[in-house]
């Protein structure tokens, strides 16, 4: 996913996009906003992931099917509005 450094904002929204949703986020250093809603994601949402992407301020992962509780990592983002 980002194999383009200086990505800030990448919307995915609306397509059929499955599986998971893999560590390799966290390679997304300068995303300000990721929208991932209303897809076919399933499984947990990964934890451990979250907490290095500083500069998030958006993160929408509605319409999907996660299963378990949200990752502690996502609700320490001080920046998400």
């Amino acid at each position: 996913v980002c194999t383009v450094p200086r990505l800030q904002n990448l919307d995915l929204s609306d397509n059929s996009f499955s599986g998971s949703i893999t560590n390799d986020v966290k390679k997304c250093k300068q995303i300000q906003r990721l929208i991932l809603a209303r897809n076919k994601f399933s499984g947990e949402i990964s934890a451990g992931v979250w907490s290095e992407l500083d500069n998030l301020i958006q993160l929408d992962l509605s319409g999907n099917d996660f299963k378990g509780s949200i990752p502690e990592d996502i609700g320490e983002l001080h920046t998400l509005s």
